[in-house]
This record gives C-alpha cells, structure tokens and sequence, in this order.
C-alpha cells in the first residue's frame, strides 16, 4: 500500500492566508488527501485551528473552532489520516477527549508533546483509544533529537503507537531509516518544505514504506503517481 498524501494544515497553497481554514480542510478531504492540523485554546475559551498563538492575530473571530473541525473530519472518508499537532499544554486531555467521542480515534493522531511540553500520559489516561506519535528530529526537540543520519537504535516510549520522522536541517530520512523506525510502529515522514527548505521529490521514492508523508504541496506530490490528474494550484518555483 502506499503511504497516505497528508496536507499540512489543509490545501491551502499557495494562498498561505487560507492555512488551518475549514475551507482547505475541506478542500484537502475532497481531493482525497489526509491533513495535518494545529490545534490551540483561546485563553479559557474553546479550542480554535491555529499554528500561532492566538495574541498574534488582530481579529479572533476569524479562526475556526476544534469542533467545527471535528464536524468536518466526521463528514469525510474514513480512509484519510488526520494529524493532530498540539500547539500547548493543557489542551491534551480536551483534545483526546473530543476524538475519542467523535469516532474519530481510528484514524487520528496526536504528535508534538516534545515541542510543545504536553504529556503524553494525559491523553491515554483520559482517553486510551487515541494514538500518539513520539517525534525524531535531526534537532534536539525529540526522540532521540540530534540524531542526523537516523541510525540510533529506534525506541518507542511506552506512550507511542508510531512515530513523526522531521527533517528541520537535514534530508536524513531515507529508506533505511523508515524500515528501522518503522519495525516499531507506523510513521509519519515530515517533508523538507514543511520547515521552509526545498524539496526534492526524489525523496519520496524513499517513503515508499512510511503510513504517509505531509506537505503543503500534496497536489504536486500526487502528479507522481498519476500524471493524468489535474493540478489544483499552478506551479510556483519557490520550491
């Protein structure tokens, strides 16, 4: 099988204004892509979509609840994974909660806890039927964080089901490290372009075996497998 086209924070490019919309969540859905979301709480107030924090905005009534997401999530095929990036602590228990109640637990993911300092042993003591992805990264942040070239020995803490490769710096997740990972559990590779670097689609030759991949340019990734399907965006250099 190959691995799910996961649309970071929806299919939004190259409209970056339009990033963790319901309207690209449902674009992204409806062009058969799984997405990746960030997930923040307005002071005391209800869960709302956003990478930033909710200071940073000038206007709050434009940003789209949790639940309305949920909604949306619920409403699409049941074969599209959903990433769930906790963006601060104290949202986890919420946050698995609402999954779990919604049905949605098959299909979802939690990830982030080691950027973020959520705990992980929150979510499965409030709602154990929910997954939960460690994170590995070429930079301190993660398991075993630093690790460039992906060869120390794979372990999955007792709180993981699987695992988020993430390239910041280096494109170091290649085949050898997604079978060496991937004996432990599914995982999840984050694509170059998500940290602002350019991304060689050779790469994703080395993804074959991965649960899936996430990108803000899925639409052209798809072009790979099936060159009859349509773009959605035009082609921007950038990258």
């Amino acid at each position: 099988m190959a691995p799910s086209v996961t649309a970071h924070r929806g299919l939004w490019w190259p409209d970056r204004s339009a990033e963790n919309t319901l309207p690209a969540f449902d674009a992204a859905f409806r062009a058969g892509f799984g997405v990746e979301v960030d997930v923040r709480r307005v002071l005391d107030g209800p869960l709302i979509l956003a990478h930033d924090k909710p200071q940073m905005f000038a206007d709050l009534s434009g940003l789209a609840l949790w639940e309305q997401f949920l909604e949306l999530a619920w409403a699409a095929p049941s074969d599209l994974p959903i990433l769930v990036n906790l963006k601060e602590p104290g949202t986890e228990a919420d946050v698995a909660k609402s999954i779990q109640k919604a049905g949605l637990h098959p299909r979802c993911w939690l990830f982030d806890f080691e950027l973020c300092g959520a705990d992980p042993t929150v979510v499965k003591a409030h709602a154990p039927e929910v997954r939960c992805l460690a994170r590995v990264s070429d930079r301190p942040d993660g398991e075993h964080g630093g690790d460039l070239d992906g060869r120390a020995a794979p372990h999955l803490p007792p709180w993981a089901t699987g695992f988020w490769l993430d390239q910041w710096e280096v494109d170091w997740v290649d085949a050898d490290a997604v079978d060496a990972w991937g004996a432990l559990g599914p995982v999840f590779v984050a694509a170059p372009d998500l940290h602002g670097r350019p991304f060689d689609l050779g790469l994703v030759g080395g993804w074959a075996k991965a649960a899936g991949f996430c990108t803000d340019v899925p639409h052209l990734i798809t072009a790979l497998y099936d060159p009859e399907r349509p773009e959605l965006h035009p082609a921007d250099p950038w990258w």
